[in-house]
């Protein structure tokens, strides 16, 4: 069967539920009639006003609704949520140039296991998952990436946990990004490390301390006529974030002031690189802010605060800039939602001689919920990269439909569109590419 007969089958299966997606919902099951007592009632109340709150505090597009959940597969004392999915891409810019640009289908098959335990006290989680891409007539960008994640957690007091979560993945470099070599295919990468944080909330002033190590292994680029080396993007890079929070009113415990410092490294496995570039560096950020539940409408958190780097080699700039951010979820009915997301931070790169990136960006997503199984929505988002050292500057703005919808417990379907356009200041750095895809998939 043929890629272009595959997304037909796709998209007809999508466009299958349509009718009952617009027509009568299923009904969930009712609960027996009977007699309650005062104090089931009020447990009933708690419940649903927990539940409010969990709405409230989550975007339509990634609320849960129980009569559509997978029930998973109970083994002993954990849960596992297996989910395997199919989607069919076409891209008509896969290398993301400027011209002679080049068509493609896409094809991914996407497994996807979550397991948790259901113990009383404590807790532990694991992830596996695999994205296998095929191109129908490009068949040097075809790759694999993986990805293994454990997180356990261990109750120490009320209020109070200790977490670590080790994992391990195998990425690909996008054809868009900036520090894609161009080679023959695309760049693998390894990124394995482990995360520690420590929680303390039972009071009102409480505590949140995460320590994180990540080590990057990139290869070599393949070329027709030999390698491209990319042994001086190896690194590590380490970061200890504190947390301070403060709930303004003890009666009502939704609203908090906080403060956050964050200290961290980078570590170059060359000690100098092709360039003749010694890119070690320390990095700091300070972010003050205040999280708020308003009337549950608008939730979330709004900060600002300065960020710096300072760099082992002199001949790369050391700087300190402003830094701000706000995660924001408005709930416009019950039924529909405005997320926004605005960001500064200092990100790698090894383009030339730049030491880093100050990318701000901003990203705005609305979702609408027709019924609890249909969903859809729009995303739009810009963001500006500045190179330091370096007088490159980056524009990327994308825009996006899509719309999800869920059949039963266990099969979903969903379509998207979305289009890109980078602009650069660099040569050769500007290219426009639209991606048009559907999905089926099914969980257990």
């Amino acid at each position: 069967m043929t890629h272009r007969s595959l997304a037909s089958l796709l998209v007809l299966a999508l466009w299958a539920g349509v009718p009952t997606a617009f027509g009568a919902e299923s009904n969930p099951a009712k609960p027996a009639d009977g007699p309650q007592n005062p104090t089931q009632n009020q447990d009933l109340r708690k419940q649903r006003m927990e539940q409010d709150e969990a709405m409230r505090n989550t975007p339509v597009a990634d609320r849960k609704s129980e009569e559509y959940a997978a029930t998973g597969i109970k083994l002993g004392t954990f849960l596992l949520l297996p989910d395997l999915r199919l989607e069919e891409s076409f891209k008509d810019n896969i290398y993301a140039t400027a011209s002679n640009t080049v068509e493609d289908y896409v094809t991914l098959f996407k497994p996807v296991i979550h397991g948790q335990s259901d113990w009383t006290r404590h807790q532990l989680q694991f992830d596996a998952e695999g994205s296998f891409f095929r191109y129908l007539e490009n068949s040097t960008e075809n790759h694999n990436d993986f990805m293994t994640r454990v997180s356990g957690k261990l109750d120490i007091v009320e209020g109070s946990w200790l977490e670590v979560t080790p994992g391990w993945s195998r990425n690909h470099e996008d054809r868009g990004s900036p520090d894609n070599v161009n080679g023959a295919d695309p760049t693998r990468s390894d990124q394995y490390g482990a995360k520690l944080e420590y929680v303390y909330e039972p009071a009102r002033v409480k505590l949140k301390v995460t320590g994180n190590s990540q080590k990057y292994n990139f290869q070599d680029a393949r070329t027709p006529t030999g390698f491209i080396n990319n042994d001086d993007r190896d690194r590590r890079e380490n970061s200890l974030v504190t947390r301070v929070w403060m709930e303004t009113d003890p009666d009502n415990r939704k609203d908090f002031l906080f403060l956050q410092p964050t200290l961290g490294s980078v570590a170059y496995d060359e000690t100098v690189d092709d360039g003749g570039l010694h890119r070690d560096a320390n990095v700091w950020r300070l972010d003050a802010g205040y999280g708020f539940r308003a009337s549950g409408k608008l939730v979330g958190e709004a900060f600002v605060g300065l960020m710096g780097r300072h760099h082992e080699d002199p001949a790369l700039k050391d700087f300190t800039d402003w830094t701000a951010g706000t995660n924001l979820i408005w709930n416009l009915t019950p039924l529909t939602t405005l997320t926004t997301i605005l960001q500064r931070t200092i990100g790698e790169t090894t383009v030339a001689a730049a030491g880093s990136i100050v990318q701000t960006s901003f990203n705005l997503q609305l979702d609408h919920e027709l019924l609890r199984n249909a969903k859809i929505g729009v995303k739009t988002g810009y963001a500006n990269s500045n190179y330091q050292s370096l007088t490159r500057k980056d524009d990327n703005v994308k825009a996006g439909l899509f719309g999800n919808y869920q059949f039963d417990r266990n099969l979903y379907a969903g379509v998207e569109y979305q289009f890109i356009d980078n602009s650069s200041t660099a040569v050769n750095s500007n290219f426009q590419q639209n991606v048009l895809s559907a999905h089926v998939g099914y969980r257990f």
